[in-house]
């Protein structure tokens, strides 16, 4: 008999395991619960996440609770998401009878009863979420983990369902600047006083001490640069336009050869060439303070300068504006600053070590240039406070640059900046590493399509960073 007895048992109990395994491949397949449509994508520094269940067909008993929780799963970390809850008629009443015992709700999201729900006919749910991003989730999944509960609190695990893929980090491009021969000028410009029609230099008239202590502080700091070499100074004078252009030319030519053989007595640069250019009347200088200044009449002064090529008929229908107010006005306000001549030296400026760079980009930025900006840069941890600041600096001093661009623009990037990275983007050619970085943009912004086709263009031109780019947006589109 107790053999009978134990035979029996173990038959009811193999019997219970099969039917338990067989209601778990059941619920697997027949829990009902279908996921329309998932988003997943790192935006700025925030995970985007969107979800639309189908849950019209969820079958649970009434004493069973179905829960389901997103999961994003990366190599060194795991984020549990808040679950959905869906109820059967009477496990439902049974968690709010436990929830007003507890004081507490059982969960962030309402639980939904399924009877109340199709009758409602509310089949669809939306689930949302803003994740902060954290280094961990790039290449991690999201995935779906469903859970059945029976009323003795017995668990059925249901098999996950993979919604959603975060890239790995997309590597930003830099443009690596090309050495090239620093060919510099620096120029002062002296307003000397002449007596009428005269072109003598009086360095005690007036204040022309001043004046040409500019002068000799120029050549002084060019003599005295060890790591420049002269190569020549011109001397360029400039007229006002009031007179005969003729005779204005002739004259600033004779006060900037005047100033040229004053500087060779005075300074002898024997190891300068020095040479005179007779600018004449200074219409852009005239033109430019116009502009700035805004004159009465200064549309038609400007008009008068674009559209009369003749400067002698130019200024005589300047006399004419408001019998003669307007040329007066300009006599005394603007044409005093259009007399002067301008000493502006060409030098060439010796390559720098890396050492001698970082010394001369502290005292003569200038004379640093762009490559050696960028071999400074790399002897610093990439996104170190001092790498991000010399790629800011390299664009102020070199603004209209694409490479000084691009990079600010990948460091902008790397550090969440998508406004900075946006604006430096939008103003520079589509070279590879443009079209690179401007696709990590698009993706940071959401935008996956665009950011699969910058990737494909930079490819398609030999960019080495977007291949691999390339390769995980073609990786999360396929599992979305």
């Amino acid at each position: 008999h107790i053999t009978f007895i134990l035979k029996t048992m173990g038959r009811i109990l193999l019997y219970t395991l099969f039917a338990l395994l067989s209601l778990s491949a059941y619920a697997a397949e027949k829990s009902g619960l279908k996921v329309i449509d998932c988003t997943a994508f790192h935006k700025g520094d925030l995970i985007e996440l969107n979800i639309l269940f189908e849950c019209d067909g969820i079958a649970i008993s009434p004493n069973e609770q179905l829960t389901v929780c997103p999961v994003l799963i990366g190599k060194s970390d795991t984020l549990r998401l808040p679950p959905l809850l869906f109820t059967g008629n009477i496990r439902n009443k049974v968690n709010h009878r436990l929830a007003r015992f507890n004081g507490e709700a059982t969960s962030e999201f309402p639980d939904y009863n399924m009877k109340q729900l199709i009758e409602s006919g509310h089949t669809q749910i939306a689930y949302s979420r803003r994740i902060p991003f954290h280094s961990w989730m790039y290449g991690s999944r999201l995935v779906l983990e469903s859970t059945v509960t029976g009323c003795a609190d017995c668990q059925r695990d249901l098999e996950d369902i993979s919604l959603a893929y975060i890239p790995k980090k997309l590597n930003v491009s830099y443009i690596i600047p090309k050495a090239e021969q620093k060919v510099l000028h620096k120029n002062v410009s002296l307003y000397l006083n002449f007596h009428q029609a005269k072109w003598d230099i009086l360095p005690d008239f007036m204040n022309n001490h001043l004046e040409l202590a500019k002068a000799d502080s120029l050549i002084s700091e060019l003599a005295n640069d060890p790591y420049i070499t002269v190569d020549s100074i011109s001397i360029v004078g400039y007229a006002s336009p009031e007179g005969k252009y003729d005779y204005n030319t002739h004259l600033s030519g004779n006060r900037a050869q005047a100033l040229k053989e004053f500087l060779e007595k005075r300074y002898t640069p024997k190891r300068y060439i020095l040479n005179t250019v007779a600018a004449s009347e200074d219409w852009d200088g005239l033109r430019r303070s116009i502009t700035k200044e805004n004159p009465p009449y200064r549309d038609q002064l400007l008009a008068i300068i674009d559209s009369i090529s003749n400067p002698d008929v130019r200024d005589s229908y300047i006399r004419g504006l408001d019998n003669g107010a307007v040329y007066a006005s300009l006599l005394h306000n603007i044409y005093p600053s259009l007399r002067r001549v301008v000493c502006d030296a060409g030098y060439t400026v010796q390559p720098f070590t890396r050492e001698q760079a970082e010394e001369r980009l502290a005292t003569h930025p200038e004379q640093v240039s762009l490559n050696e900006m960028y071999i400074i840069a790399q002897s610093y941890p990439a996104g170190s406070p001092k790498f991000n600041e010399l790629f800011g600096e390299m664009l102020t001093l070199y603004p209209d640059n694409i490479a000084a661009r691009n990079n600010l623009a990948a460091v902008a990037i790397e550090m969440g900046d998508v406004g900075r990275a946006r604006s430096c983007l939008e103003k520079i050619s589509h070279s590879p590493e443009v079209q690179n970085n401007l696709g990590i943009l698009l993706y940071r912004e959401g935008k996956i399509n665009d950011a699969k086709h910058c990737f494909e263009k930079a490819c398609a031109c030999g960019c080495k960073e977007a291949v691999a780019n390339l390769q995980e947006i073609n990786t999360l589109m396929a599992i979305q």
